[in-house]
């Protein structure tokens, strides 16, 4: 196995995912040049007050952030294509790792109690083999140690895709698709809900409202990307 492996390796080098260049060997699916160079988003962008737009006071919302901004004219798409659409799910982990290590520096995880990635209805869930914000979910908790709660919030109703959707219609089409699973594990917690894409808010927001009439809950939100 090691042989081939490393016979694997000579023919087929890893390359970076973003510039295509062959990495080396301390380098792991991004190179150091567009490590750097990471679309970081300001601390200061409106999530917060997008999904209060949605939530209106129904749940308390502690914290929204993202860590990469997404354009589609933007070579770093490319993580994304490949943690969403080629079943790449070791990426979805590493980035969820790199995001966990960025926002510990902010104490951004102090007090967060569980995290709950957003959840893929089970026949996505089927198609696709996995779900990538459990995926990143895992890499956040591997990196701060806050339990990971992948099965407390369930996607009741398969909907359309949200990409080719405008603002209202997204919200359409998500609302009231979730359902808390055991609200008495979530009583006086601080949730982190966790999701790969943050567009206009309406599937965070959605999930959010799972948890409402939970006593003492309180939600803070964290994506890996925010489209632009």
């Amino acid at each position: 196995m090691f042989l081939f492996s490393s016979l694997l390796s000579l023919f087929f080098p890893p390359c970076c995912l973003v510039c295509g260049r062959v990495l080396v060997e301390s380098e792991r699916w991004v190179c150091v040049t567009c490590h750097l160079g990471l679309p970081v988003v300001p601390s200061f962008y409106d999530l917060p007050d997008r999904i209060e737009s949605f939530l209106q006071g129904v749940v308390p919302l502690i914290s929204a952030r993202a860590w990469l901004g997404y354009q589609k004219e933007s070579r770093y798409r490319q993580l994304i294509f490949h943690l969403k659409y080629k079943g790449n799910q070791e990426v979805a982990e590493s980035l969820g790792r790199w995001m966990a290590v960025a926002f510990q520096s902010e104490n951004f995880f102090e007090g967060i109690d569980l995290l709950v990635p957003v959840p893929l209805h089970s026949r996505r869930y089927r198609q696709r083999g996995y779900n990538q914000s459990e995926r990143i979910a895992r890499g956040v908790s591997a990196v701060t140690g806050i339990p990971l709660m992948a099965g407390l919030v369930r996607r009741t109703r398969h909907t359309p895709t949200q990409t080719r959707l405008d603002a209202d219609h997204r919200w359409e089409n998500v609302k009231d698709g979730f359902e808390l699973q055991e609200p008495q594990k979530a009583e006086g917690k601080h949730i982190l809900l966790i999701d790969d894409m943050f567009t206009t808010g309406a599937t965070v927001a959605s999930c959010a409202m799972a948890f409402k009439g939970v006593k003492d809950v309180k939600v803070s939100v964290l994506t890996l990307t925010v489209a632009f």
